[in-house]
């Protein structure tokens, strides 16, 4: 950050060890440093003077050895930078003060490329020189001539090191490595530039990677190679490798030189040109180059491996050579070069083993030859064998046999074999990992002080090159190293000086400042060996001159001294130290070594590990005593710790924080940036921590986890991580393993590509020991546990894992998968998502089919929320997570958020006590931290930002202590209630906070200003400006200590950050001025908020308000959906203003959203060219591909990539563009990038709700179904078949959104046309699913025209909907005709179908498609016939006959049949008594109706409420009627009398034989719905009637016993001996079933009625339980005597959730064998709690708590003296209602409902209610806020005045003038207390408004009178209202003392709580009346419940409630009634 606003220190080295920095040029630091790497393009204010002073630091100072990161690509941007600042400026403005300007910088340009020229070579950044970069630096013309012109001239120059080659030498071979890889294009553009360096060097670019290069472009073959070695050996023809070895054999000695040479220049060539796999460019006169063997930057990695055969047939004819070689110079270096280019394309195989191989003798022999150029080539050889590709193992013994030969090369005096010696290691340095760089650059710096000046110089030059192929400066090279390499330097300093002077000079640096870059690691070393003197030299050269004493006790000077003292063998470790010490300096005299470990424990223990994990197991005991040591002498924080057992552990547990942070710092380059070798350092030592600690480092787990998994992101420290990963796992105990396990497997199979065959074995080990030595952990979370399939390996595993999860259900599964979406750590994330993206594709349709059913599974919704939430938790660091999560989104589609709701839970927090309680600012900091700061500090964009925030964050962590109570550990009580509070937050949390613990960041500028004029308000101002403002000044002004310093940190990071951090202070800090400010502080914020709410809003004139007014318009009619009005008025408008871009942007809107796509491409190419053409262009894009206009969409995505547009429907077409081309690879490219870009759109504000990110979920949506359709592959008929149910049930999912299903249509009929391989129907089948939708919408014009377009594709079912939008129309007897017609000429027959070209026969899906069309038809006709009322009923019902049997197994034909018996029964039930038609009299009318019903059931349960419920009235009601006399009335024939009664036996009989037929074949759940109407119906007297009413609970609780039991122990409970005996043989019968259906063992299921009896039991106990009076809580086992053995019990608990079954979405018998009704892992009853609260009413009903067995609590209301039976009947007639209005598309928008809850009925007077918690009463409300206003309600008078006014009509004013004056509504007041943010307040009150609408509906419907203040009940957290209370039905008020005649409550306060909202829902009752008298009607024949209080009354209000119920079917009466007529 800003060097005048910031100072940053860590608890860091000053001085140059391996964790600190070298020393950095100020002006470096402070201008160019931050705009290289961290900052990215930044305005450079750099002036004469900066570069004057930068040009006198780097050519001329100590900072002459700067390092720039060690990387070229630093110095690449630095050039780049001075180009831009500093030349560019003066080549504009030549002046002479440019002139020296200009100087400075070629002079910084000149010294940049001497520490690395190949960074000319780079492409420049293009920010940086604000163009693009299309050529190397070198290349560039970024400033003009002059650059150009130096740069040409510095490619020209020698290179001032090398000093023993010609000058031709260097520069080519310079030029040669630097442009290795350029492509020939980059350098052609700047032919200045090129052609001066190819006129002076020739043509020295480096091959292109892919192709061979020479001067003859002539193409050769291996064949013909292989032939012209032959022809030497004079063989005819062509031949093989074979032939060749066979004449190499025979004829090879007997050649000359010559041809020997020869046959060895095409052997030479055979491998690279085979590798190739083709032919390949050569020249036949020179050199071939090869782009794995010639590639120059020794990576060896293009080019294919050859064969084996190959490989062993080249090597055999080398092995039969190499021996006959003679001592020919030529044939020998021949020979090796074959050798190189065979070795270089060979995998493996023996022939690369040096130890056995006849190649590695003549190598090896051939590296001492005494022919140079030998020694070179042979160099070049060795390489082979250490190639990276090789075996590890291969390698590196390959790697020990060379270093040894080259050591023993290099103990001969012998000039030439130490030059050989120098280059061969260079040559290998390339190749090599740290290990062996570290070797062989010991050896090279021994070289640097060789006596021999030649063998120096060699040294010298091999090292810059190697540096310079590497891409590094010399110091970059030498960096990781200095560790080892600064000590031999340190260890030749007196004997060898000029070792440290050449390496110096090869630095660019002085000895002076190598000794204080190295001090670190030198020093140990000198203090050990007394170097006072050196000690003393290095102190001299500060610029301060410092001591030895001085030096050494720096702290990190110091650490590293002790550790390595500590770690040195002596008998009495501690006097040797202090004798060391003390002999380097005096002042360390009298000290102990206690007082000097005590400085630094952490970083000495640091050190000693990491040594450790150098040593070998021969130093190891050295190391662990000097940890013992080092924990021996640093003081315990606990004396309560033994003191000799586990020394070290103890130690290591008190500082694992501090040491592992040290750690981190070093693998993360938190302080500076660390080389590779001392980061796998690091993680080494954690694993030795770990080791040492024995189980002591559980209190920093998630710290050193986090480490790790930093570590196994490097592709370098992978293995390294994961192998101390597996030491942790192994050392920790069962219950800190578990949150591991499944980071472990996640990371076994994100990683197992990177591990090598040694990390593989130990991650399989490490997988079994988890399995086996955590097997009941294991068994505890196998459900989230991932899938090992991917690794065959761990099959064994994986099966180990899949039995267990065996027993796990979908439902089950995907739970499973939410918490592992749900986990903190990416890792299991990723593998979770990636595992679910399958899993979700395989079980789509579950899915979908539970969000269609009655009530969508929760599953659903929580899974949608994890998924949401993982996009915006991991959009911004992990791109795989986000794509992943988005996939798996698409997937599951666009729900329609009014059936699936996923609220995201809002944190929030208060503080009460004005931030005076310490407690509460504690946790008001931790909130703070947690959900705003952390959050803006990793979005933060710039490091200024950062540091501000880095600032707070630490300030606030040690306000409140959390420091030291983390790093510490203190065993104080108060510290440890912190420590607990640190752990739990989220593991990410902690990891970016934990930084903060240790930091020091100190703000250096000046305090705030504080002179606020008030107000601040301003115009001008925007909101975020006045924000910040606002809230900055009032942070400046706390009161109270604790909120002035928490508010003073939190001043500092309100300007110039996330607007975020504003919003979330102003309440607290506003709160915070208005309790403890001043006066006049509280005034001016009063004056501030009346300024901003007062302020006042732009003059409005006539035009803008006729235009507003003119606007609204329009907007009603858009939302509408009348887009032809609007489309009309924005014509209108763009007559008067033609350029109103709004407007035209509007009237493309009605044009898209009418379905004109046509008209949109003609308004589009008329304003085509147009400033709106950016705006507009989307529209056309889209219009294109639906109107399936491809060659203007191709002309469209052309104009969209010059106007730059991003819009996402521009991407889908250029992805159906691209592959309607053919480019497959490139549409998933298109499609992954949309899919991307609408994921990292979303935002925690964009994913509250799936309302707020609908859009969003759409694209996904549609992403997902263009995928699905262009990738279809397979078996045509059965895919394409499965597709389309897919994608329909996708459809159906959105609800009630109709322009996004008419969107995704036209993308489907697109899709389609572009994949190619779907058939015109398929695409006609999706304009027909349009036309319904938009028939059902009433957009009428636009499903004609879609109908038209299906109908041009010849679809037949276009005239159904033909007739369909006749009928809509009014038009009935066309629309009849139309259908009659289409029968008639046999159009829905079925055909055969042609599929590419040929004619097959129907296939069985279109044949039964087909056959469902004609029933369809044949319905619609009997529909249509039977409402005109116009045909016989036998004609009607043939129709109905005709369309079941074209599909018998359709279940809506057989519903409608059945309903138009019904009709004909209803008919006959009106007629006067002995004018009934026989059909009635007989029963054969009801047996039809019973008999179509359950036919209809049997196929489906899309009206399973309307039909069962009647199948069961009927049937029961004619049970009744058999055996009462016959009415003579009816008819006095004895004869027709008999003949009657005895067809109503048969007619019984006959659905006694139906009942039992389809009982045993329809769904368990079915049944389970009328389980309550069954039960009620015991009693019946018919024998046969009991038994099946038993079959049927026997059925429906053998399936569900869990639930059902609750409803059948309250028979057993009944007060009526005959039910409870009823009810005795239910259970019996129930057990008997059992036995027969194995649905649970009869153990099971008898222990499971045993515990449910005893349980109830207990239960009415408590309800009738004695309670004394005026008692609120009772204890449930002291004073009720509650026995706690009943429970747990398996029961489920009695909440409406648990107990509402899932009805399966189709009765096909293999869905029904996976299909579940309820969740496997149903919630039971765990234990009931003690603490009882006593309600305060007369018959004092009690609140219980019941645990459950998924840990929550749930509320019970246990009710005594009262029949809960009506409640139960009314809460399933509220429940139908509320299955209505999610269907309907209207009222499900507006999110219509009735609250219900679970009523159990425990008998006929007791019962348990579900609670629903925060409830208060209107009477609470409104009398709490009356009082409020000093209003109390004098209720003697409010009769008294009530009484008057009811007295006489003329008095009714009265109510008005006495009673409503006095009570003003208030309850508005409510809904602003509860809800103060608007949107909340918004949301609330349109709940209210329309459930209270509802209600009002169903409760005029059924009569429910008694509706007073306290039966009316609000919920606070909504603001719905909540009817409780139902004993007053069916009109019931009237029979009042004083009669209720109004239809609903709807006080003064209720209607000013609604605001200007109404809603009719009478439409939607009328729609469903059937179903609905349906459910009443079992209210009526109920014999246990008497609803209307006398029964003999019953039927009188029955019929009155009829009544009401047509009339309110009628809306005229309906208004007549409400309107008081």
């Amino acid at each position: 950050m800003a060097v005048d606003e910031f100072e940053a220190y860590h608890p860091a080295p000053k001085n140059g060890d391996s964790e600190s920095a070298d020393p950095v040029s100020t002006i470096l630091a402070a201008q160019l440093a931050p705009r290289l790497s961290s900052q990215g393009s930044c305005e450079h204010s750099l002036n004469r003077d900066t570069f004057s002073q930068l040009r006198q630091e780097l050519v001329d100072g100590k900072y002459s050895h700067l390092r720039l990161e060690d990387s070229t690509t630093d110095i690449c941007r630095l050039i780049c930078l001075v180009l831009q600042a500093g030349l560019g400026p003066c080549f504009k403005d030549e002046t002479d003060e440019s002139e020296g300007q200009i100087l400075d910088c070629l002079d910084i340009i000149q010294t940049a490329f001497q520490k690395a020229p190949r960074a000319l070579t780079l492409y420049p950044d293009c920010e940086t020189l604000r163009g693009k970069a299309q050529a190397p630096l070198y290349a560039c013309d970024a400033a003009e001539k002059k650059a150009t012109n130096l740069f040409s001239n510095l490619m020209l120059a020698q290179h001032k090191h090398t000093k023993l080659w010609p000058s031709w030498y260097s520069a080519t071979g310079l030029l040669r490595a630097i442009t290795t890889g350029l492509p020939v294009h980059s350098v052609s553009e700047k032919s200045d530039n090129s052609n001066q360096l190819s006129s002076t060097f020739g043509d020295v670019r480096a091959p292109n990677k892919h192709k061979l290069l020479a001067s003859n472009r002539q193409r050769v073959s291996a064949q013909q190679l292989i032939d012209d070695s032959l022809r030497v050996f004079d063989w005819k023809g062509a031949g093989s490798l074979h032939d060749l070895y066979l004449a190499v054999v025979e004829h090879f000695t007997e050649l000359t030189e010559q041809p020997k040479c020869e046959v060895l220049r095409l052997m030479s060539k055979i491998p690279c040109v085979i590798s190739q796999d083709s032919a390949v460019v050569a020249s036949m006169e020179a050199s071939m180059l090869c782009p794995r063997c010639d590639d120059e930057s020794y990576q060896h990695s293009l080019g294919l491996d050859l064969e084996f055969a190959i490989i062993d047939e080249l090597c055999n004819i080398l092995a039969f050579i190499i021996p006959r070689l003679g001592r020919s110079h030529d044939l020998r270096i021949n020979a090796m070069a074959v050798l190189k280019r065979t070795l270089m394309h060979a995998s493996g195989g023996p022939h690369i083993q040096l130890a056995s191989s006849v190649f590695g003798e003549f190598c090896l022999h051939s590296l001492r030859s005494s022919i140079r150029e030998l020694r070179v080539i042979t160099g070049h050889t060795i390489v082979t064998f250490v190639r990276k590709s090789l075996d590890y193992e291969v390698r590196r013994n390959n790697f020990v046999i060379i270093f040894e030969w080259l050591k023993s090369l290099s103990e001969k005096q012998e000039t030439s074999l130490h030059e050989t010696c120098i280059m061969t290691l260079c040559r290998l340095a390339n190749l090599s990992g740290d290990d062996e760089m570290n070797i062989i650059l010991l050896r090279l710096v021994e070289y640097l002080g060789h006596p021999n000046p030649f063998i120096c110089a060699v040294a010298y030059t091999e090292l810059s090159k190697l540096a310079q192929q590497l891409s590094l400066t010399p110091a970059g090279l030498f960096r990781p190293y200095w560790r080892t390499l600064a000590v031999s330097v340190m260890k030749n300093f007196q004997s060898r000086p000029y070792m440290a002077e050449q390496l110096c000079d090869l630095l660019g640096m002085k000895v002076n400042d190598f000794l204080r870059l190295t001090e670190i690691h030198v020093l140990p070393y000198l203090v050990l060996t007394r170097k006072r003197d050196i000690i003393s030299k290095l102190g001299s050269s500060y610029r301060e001159s410092k001591t030895p004493f001085d030096i050494c006790s720096e702290k990190n000077n110091l650490a590293a001294i002790l550790a390595f003292l500590l770690s040195q063998p002596s008998a009495n470790p501690e006097e040797m130290i202090m004798t060391t010490l003390s002999d380097i300096d005096p002042a360390f005299k009298g000290r102990t070594l206690a007082e000097l470990v005590r400085i630094e424990p952490i970083l000495i223990a640091c050190d000693l590990l990491k040594r450790l994990g150098d040593s070998g197991t021969e130093n190891e005991a050295r190391f662990r005593r000097a940890l013992r040591l080092l924990a021996d002498h640093v003081p315990r924080k606990s004396a309560q710790m033994p003191k000799k057992k586990n020394l070290i552990g103890h130690f290591i547990e008190e500082h694992v924080l501090g040491i592992i942070t040290q750690f981190a710092y070093a693998v993360n380059d938190f302080q500076i940036r660390q080389p590779m070798v001392e980061k796998r350092r690091n993680i080494i030592a954690i694993g030795e921590m770990v080791k040492v600690a024995q189980g002591h480092v559980s209190s920093a787990l998630p710290q050193i986890c986090a480490c790790l998994r930093s570590a196994l992101e490097m592709d370098n420290l992978c293995n390294h991580g994961f192998a101390v990963w597996a030491v942790l796992v192994r050392s920790l105990h069962e219950e800190e393993v578990e949150p591991l396990v499944d980071q472990t497997l996640s990371i076994v199979l994100k990683y197992w590509a990177k591990f090598t065959e040694d990390t593989k074995n130990r991650a399989f080990e490490l997988v079994g020991y988890i399995l086996k030595n955590h097997s009941e952990l294991v068994r505890d979370f196998y459900s989230t546990m991932p899938s090992l399939a991917t690794i065959p390996v761990m099959s064994r595993f994986e099966a180990e894992i899949n039995q267990l999860k065996g027993g796990m259900d979908v439902r089950s599964q995907f739970f499973a998968f939410i918490r592992r979406c749900q986990s903190e750590n990416a890792t299991v994330v990723e593998q979770a998502l990636s595992e679910l993206v399958p899993y979700i594709s395989n079980h789509e349709e579950f899915l979908h089919r539970t969000v269609l059913g009655e009530q969508p599974d929760p599953v659903v919704a929580q899974l949608t929320r994890s998924l949401l939430d993982c996009c915006v938790k991991f959009n911004a660091s992990s791109d795989s997570i986000t794509l992943l999560s988005a996939r798996c989104l698409g997937l599951i589609g666009c729900l329609d958020p009014n059936r699936v709701e996923s609220i995201k839970e809002k944190k929030d927090i208060v503080v009460l006590s004005n931030f005076d309680q310490m407690e509460e600012t504690f946790d008001f900091i931790l909130f703070f931290l947690q959900h705003v700061l952390v959050e803006a500090f990793l979005s933060a964009s710039n490091t200024r930002a950062q540091g501000f925030l880095a600032y707070a964050m630490q300030n606030l962590l040690r306000f409140c202590n959390v420091d030291t109570a983390v790093t510490q550990r203190s065993r104080d009580n108060q510290a440890e209630g912190k420590y607990h509070r640190w752990l739990e937050l989220p593991e990410t949390v902690r990891n970016t906070l934990t930084p903060f613990l240790t930091s020091k960041y100190t703000v250096t500028v000046g305090a705030i200003s504080s002179n606020c004029n008030y107000p601040l308000f301003k115009a001008e101002k925007t909101h975020g400006e006045w924000l910040r403002d606002f809230v900055q000044d009032l942070l400046q002004k706390g009161g109270g200590d604790n909120a002035r310093l928490v508010f003073s940190v939190c001043s500092r990071i309100v300007k110039g950050q996330d607007i975020s951090i504003s919003s979330f202070l102003l309440p607290f800090a506003v709160l915070n001025r208005v309790v403890g400010g001043t006066e006049k502080e509280q005034q001016d914020l009063l004056n501030e908020l009346t300024y901003v709410l007062s302020h006042p809003l732009p003059d409005a004139n006539n035009h803008i308000y006729e235009t507003t007014l003119l606007c609204s318009q329009v907007l009603e009619h858009r939302k509408a959906g009348r887009w032809a009005p609007a489309q009309s008025w924005y014509e209108l408008q763009l007559e008067n203003e033609p350029n109103n871009s709004e407007a035209q942007w509007n009237l493309f809107t009605c044009l898209k959203e009418s379905g004109q796509q046509e008209a949109i491409l003609t308004r589009f190419e008329i304003l085509r060219g147009t400033s709106s053409t950016p705006k507009l262009l989307p529209f056309a894009v889209e219009a294109s591909w639906i109107a399936g206009s491809w060659g203007k969409l191709h002309d469209y995505l052309k104009l969209s990539s010059q106007q730059g547009t991003g819009d996402f429907n521009i991407g889908i077409g250029s992805a159906l563009d691209t592959f309607k081309n053919g480019s497959k690879d490139q549409f998933e490219g298109i499609i992954n990038k949309l899919r991307l870009s609408v994921a990292k759109s979303l935002t925690n504000n964009t994913v509250a709700s799936l309302q707020s990110c609908h859009d969003s979920m759409l694209k996904l949506h549609a992403l997902t179904e263009v995928e699905s359709i262009v990738a279809l592959q397979g078996d045509r008929s059965t895919v394409i078949a499965g597709l389309h149910d897919a994608l329909n049930r996708r459809l159906d999912i959105l609800g009630g959104h109709i322009s996004d299903k008419q969107y995704l249509l036209g993308l489907r009929r697109a899709a389609m046309e572009v994949a190619g391989n779907f058939a015109i129907s398929d695409i006609a089948s999706a304009w027909l699913a349009s036309t319904r939708l938009l028939r059902k919408g009433n957009f009428t014009t636009q499903a004609y025209q879609s109908m038209l377009h299906a109908a041009r594709l010849k679809d037949r079912s276009a005239t159904i909907e033909h007739a369909r939008l006749l009928w809509k129309d009014g038009h009935h007897r066309k629309a009849i005709q139309t259908l009659e017609g289409a029968i008639a000429g046999n159009e829905f027959a079925s055909e055969p179908v042609l599929v590419d070209g040929n004619s097959i026969t129907t296939a069985p899906h279109r044949e039964k498609h087909q056959n469902l069309l004609a029933a369809r038809a044949h319905l619609l006709l009997a529909k249509w016939t039977d409402r005109a009322g116009q045909t016989q009923s036998d004609v009607i019902v043939q129709r109905y006959r005709e369309a079941i049997k074209l599909h018998s197994r359709w279940e809506k034909a057989h519903y409608y049949l059945g309903k138009h018996y019904n009709k004909i029964l209803d008919s006959e039930k009106s007629k006067p008594l002995g004018k009934e038609a026989q059909i009635y009299l007989t029963g054969e009318a009801s047996k039809l109706v019973i008999d179509n019903y359950l036919r209809s059931l049997a196929h489906g349960n899309k009206y399973v409420f309307q039909s069962l419920p009647k199948v069961l009235t009927l049937w029961l009601e004619h049970a009744s009627m058999v055996d009462q006399p016959f009415d003579p009335k009816r008819g006095n024939n004895e004869e027709f009398q008999i003949h009657t009664l005895n067809q109503r036996k048969k007619s019984l009989e006959d659905m006694h034989s139906q009942l039992k037929k389809y009982v045993n074949r329809m769904p368990a759940a079915l049944l389970f719905t009328i389980l309550p109407q069954v039960v009620a119906r015991i009693c019946h007297p018919n024998s046969t009637v009991y038994d099946l009413l038993t079959k049927i609970v026997a059925k429906a609780v053998n399936f569900f016993p869990q639930q059902g039991l609750w409803t059948v122990l309250a028979v057993v409970k009944s007060s009526s001996k005959e039910r409870a005996s009823r009810g005795i043989n239910c259970l019996q019968k129930i057990t008997e079933v059992n036995k027969k259906l194995k649905t649970e063992t009869p153990s099971d299921m008898r222990g499971m009625m045993n515990q449910g009896q005893k349980f109830s039991d207990e239960m009415l106990g408590l309800c009738v339980a004695r309670i004394e009076d005026k008692v609120s809580r009772v204890s449930l086992a002291q004073q009720l005597r509650f026995d706690r053995k009943v429970v747990p019990c398996r029961l489920v608990v009695p909440f409406q959730a648990m107990l509402t079954p899932t009805l399966p979405a189709s009765h096909d018998s293999e869905y029904l064998k996976g299909f579940r009704a309820f969740p496997r892992d149903a919630t039971t009853i765990e234990a009931v709690l003690d603490e009882v609260q006593v309600l305060n009413s007369l018959q004092k009903p009690r609140k219980i708590s019941i645990r459950g067995s998924d840990g929550k609590i749930y509320n019970i209301l246990c009710k005594p003296k009262d029949d809960l039976r009506k409640d139960q009947r009314l809460m399933e007639f509220n429940n139908m209602i509320n299955r209505f209005l999610k269907k309907d598309v209207e009222s499900s928008r507006r999110r219509m409902y009735i609250k219900t809850y679970a009523v159990t009925p425990l008998n006929e007077e007791c019962g348990l209610i579900e609670w629903v918690d925060n409830l208060r009463t209107l009477r609470d409300l409104v009398i709490k806020l009356l009082r409020e206003r000093g209003i109390a309600p004098n209720y003697n008078e409010i009769r008294q005045n009530l009484t008057e006014a009811c007295s006489d009509i003329s008095k009714l004013p009265l109510f008005s003038t006495k009673v409503l004056a006095k009570f003003p509504p208030v309850l508005h007041e409510w809904f602003v207390e509860m809800f103060p943010e608007s949107p909340a307040w918004f949301a609330a009150r349109l709940r209210y408004t329309r459930s209270c609408a509802v209600m009002s509906m169903v409760g005029y419907v059924l009569g429910l009178g008694d509706r007073h203040g306290e039966n009316i009940l609000f919920e606070e957290g909504t603001g719905g209202i909540l009817h409780v209370d139902f004993n007053c039905l069916f009109d019931k008020g009237l029979t009042f003392d004083k009669p209720e005649l109004v239809p609903f409550r709807l006080t003064q306060n209720m209607v000013d709580a609604f605001g200007a909202y109404g809603y009719n829902a009478l439409g939607l009752l009328r729609q469903n009346e059937d179903a609905l008298m349906t459910v009443l009607e079992t209210f009526l024949h109920d014999p246990t419940t008497d609803f209307i209080g006398k029964k003999k009354h019953q039927q009188v209000y029955w019929r009155v409630f009829v009544i009401n119920f047509e009339a309110c079917c009628l809306a005229n009466r309906f208004h007549c009634r409400s309107m008081g007529m």
